[in-house]
């Protein structure tokens, strides 16, 4: 499966279109999803979903690379793209559906949409195992309050759901599958649910059978995908009690939904696309690569709990490839103990290069560092940009900042875990919070103090956060976050960083202030200053600076000198 998650920005005007100078950006968003689906990184002999979200497909534009891509030769057969078309006029709408093998229901003919209205649809492209390519336009059912408060045209109300029946080709077991769009999954008609209208049919065609419902679509522009109202109706779609012979315990509900931003980040909207059964067959994963469990942190009041919630942790605008099971091919016993979501990879679309979307897995604690450093505003020359080496240090943050994030994960959790004291070292990534916040803020500050007064450096996380330069002497440096500077020193101790010569200690505690000798450690020696370590005087070869010590240095500083003096004297 391909999840293409383009960010798009609408006019505001009716119908509610993609602004025309981000058309061709959409386009090209649209065949680099493609592109990804043809890839195959999920490892499967094809991608049997493409899905594209609400509004990302360019109208009629869109629509043609879309054909032309699944005529061509290298696209297979037996596969589906499921994708939302941005606000069509009734003449475009017309123009789609007379275009070859494109079916309509009676009640969706261009004849049923008037003058002033306009469609937004969704449309499900099938090449059938003969290579032929079908479409389906399915227009939305109920609109969105955006669609509902409009000052000139209306939305037309659709008035078909369709499910598409098909088998597994390798055991011919039959399976099913629908979509609806973005709103409909909460919207009402008549009284009911869309979704409660999908599932009575269903159960109405069932007669005196059981029919099971596979796969279920929700193409998105969602701004709060996790909001309570849109996650209640997940745990009302997989109760059994109604609509009894529609059979959903292994059914998998997908999430896709646009991007927040414009490229990789943190996003307070959109986003938070994501793969959900309500199965307990699989087993629970603890922190995946490039998807999380929700829960409390990513969906608030954890409104998921009883259910499996793959959500990527990308909300940036990129496209998710992944290899999903469907409950019901597990086998039974031990051999079935899966996850749900295997092999998911982030793929960018646009040229610049990001450890976020590397086309390949992207650790969490990769997606979490990189979303932490890209907030500028805690940097040292933003935060005192009067100080006198406030130019310097913005050079010296640039430098970290690129070799922070070029570590490798592993060295992400290390370089966290040596800052912070009170982080546990099983405690998942996707519940650092503000205390591992803090403790990146005080090894980028640290080191960016470091750097103004001209000290070379290699940021790396090996051991200590880095290897800094003075004069021709090198030491092992280590930022440390504590309640208080004897908590640092001994977590320091603690960690035991590998260094042959002296390691420097950079102590903040809670209120930030200066660090003096008697905060040492009981098992501190002072035996005075030594250049290697001495294994039978744990406190040797350490040279500890409070990071006030350094900060008050920094602002008063009228040249690296000034700086470098305090380093010296702690040195010592």
């Amino acid at each position: 499966m391909v999840l293409s998650q383009p960010h798009i920005k609408f006019t505001l005007d009716e119908p509610i279109v993609l602004r025309p100078e981000s058309k061709h950006k959409c386009l090209q968003d649209l065949q680099s999803a493609l592109n990804v689906s043809l890839g195959r990184h999920h490892r499967a002999d094809r991608t049997h979903f493409t899905v594209l979200p609400e509004d990302a497909i360019p109208g009629l534009e869109g629509v043609t690379v879309i054909d032309q891509a699944l005529a061509g030769n290298d696209w297979p057969s037996a596969t589906v793209v499921i994708g939302g078309v941005d606000g069509l006029t009734n003449t475009s709408y017309a123009q789609l559906l007379q275009l070859a093998n494109t079916t309509a229901s009676a009640g969706n003919t261009p004849a049923a949409v008037t003058a002033q209205q306009w469609v937004n649809c969704v449309v499900t492209w099938v090449k059938d195992a003969q290579g032929q390519v079908h479409r389906w336009v399915q227009p939305k059912l109920s609109p969105a309050w955006v669609e509902l408060n409009r000052s000139h045209q209306t939305m037309f109300q659709g008035e078909t759901i369709y499910v598409f029946k098909a088998s597994c080709a390798d055991t011919g077991v039959p399976l099913r599958f629908a979509s609806l769009l973005c709103y409909d999954w909460v919207g009402e008609r008549d009284g009911r649910r869309v979704w409660e209208l999908l599932l009575d049919g269903i159960n109405t065609a069932a007669q005196d059978a059981y029919l099971t419902l596979d796969w279920m679509f929700v193409p998105q522009c969602n701004p709060v995908p996790s909001h309570a109202s849109f996650m209640s109706q997940v745990t009302n779609f997989y109760q059994q009690g109604q609509f009894a012979k529609v059979l959903r315990d292994d059914t998998c509900l997908v999430m896709a939904n646009v991007a927040g931003r414009d490229e990789p980040g943190k996003c307070d909207s959109f986003g938070q696309s994501a793969v959900i059964f309500a199965s307990q067959k699989f087993v629970k994963p603890n922190c995946m690569p490039t998807y999380c469990n929700g829960g409390a942190p990513f969906r608030a009041g954890n409104p998921l709990e009883s259910c499996r919630d793959a959500l990527f942790r990308e909300s940036g605008a990129c496209v998710h490839s992944l290899l999903v099971r469907n409950p019901k091919a597990l086998p039974l016993g031990a051999a079935g103990r899966r996850v749900a979501v295997e092999n998911a990879t982030v793929h960018p679309l646009s040229d610049k290069v990001d450890p976020r979307t590397p086309g390949a897995g992207v650790a969490a604690e990769v997606k979490w560092v990189n979303d932490e450093l890209d907030e500028p505003t805690r940097a040292l020359s933003k935060l005192f940009p009067e100080a006198p080496l406030a130019a310097a240090a913005k050079t010296a943050h640039e430098g970290i900042d690129l070799g922070i994030r070029e570590l490798q994960p592993h060295a992400v959790r290390h370089a966290v875990l040596m800052a912070s004291v009170n982080t546990k070292s099983e405690e998942s990534v996707d519940k650092w919070a503000d205390a591992e916040c803090k403790a990146v803020d005080h090894i980028l500050n640290s080191l960016s103090i470091l750097g103004a007064a001209g000290m070379a450096m290699y940021v790396h996380a090996a051991s200590a956060h880095a290897t800094v330069r003075r004069d021709h002497a090198e030491m092992e440096m280590v930022a440390v976050l504590a309640n208080r500077h004897e908590d640092a020193d001994k977590h320091v101790r603690d960690m035991a960083p590998c260094h042959r010569g002296r390691l420097l200690v950079i102590s903040r505690d809670a209120e930030n202030t200066l660090w003096g000798k008697e905060f040492g450690s009981i098992f501190d020696k002072f035996s005075g200053a030594t250049e290697e370590v001495n294994i039978t005087d744990p406190g040797s070869a350490i040279v500890r600076i409070g990071y006030q010590n350094l900060l008050r240095a920094y602002r008063t500083a009228q040249a690296p000198a000034d700086v470098l003096g305090v380093i010296d004297a702690a040195l010592n």
